[in-house]
């Protein structure tokens, strides 16, 4: 796993032609859902969504964190990195490059922030066709590239 600051990211973001702040220029939002409050079902969505990426290296961005205090267990999610491998905090480097061989700790780590109110941006490195959104406020965004016919992680989200 490669960790990333967040100058680090927003560099790649920029040389893949996206635009954290505005993903509706270059992207389309197909569909949106809103995360139900249940931890059971927010599990089972970690577990169904990198079971979608279980082929592919993807970056995810922890770019919402630190907006309900109160909701977050960081020495959990720090001890958790630190598990892996990770000894910076997320304020340092809140990027991870995960590949193919690491599915088990990107579920973990969704979980968590699924659970913590965090948010996220989930990137394919390989095709940069579909991108997931995660917002702090319980709400999944798929966005699809304009002009792309790609629609295989839109149809999988779908159907959880």
């Amino acid at each position: 796993m490669i960790m990333m600051t967040k100058e680090e990211t927003l560099k790649w973001l920029i040389d893949h032609n996206i635009n954290e702040n505005n993903l509706l220029i270059n992207y389309e939002k197909k569909y949106s859902k809103k995360i139900p409050a249940d931890s059971g079902v927010k599990n089972y969505l970690a577990k169904e969504i990198s079971s979608v990426y279980n082929k592919n290296d993807i970056l995810l961005y922890i770019n919402e964190f630190g907006i309900f205090p109160s909701s977050e267990n960081m020495y959990l999610f720090d001890g958790y990195r630190k598990s892996i491998g990770v000894n910076s905090n997320i304020y340092e480097k809140p990027t991870h490059i995960i590949n193919q061989n690491e599915n088990i700790d990107f579920y973990c780590i969704l979980g968590m922030i699924l659970y913590f109110f965090m948010g996220c941006i989930i990137i394919p490195i390989n095709n940069q066709d579909e991108i997931i959104e995660i917002s702090h406020d319980e709400k999944l965004d798929v966005y699809v590239k304009n002009g792309s016919d790609n629609n295989y992680i839109l149809n999988k989200v779908m159907q959880i």
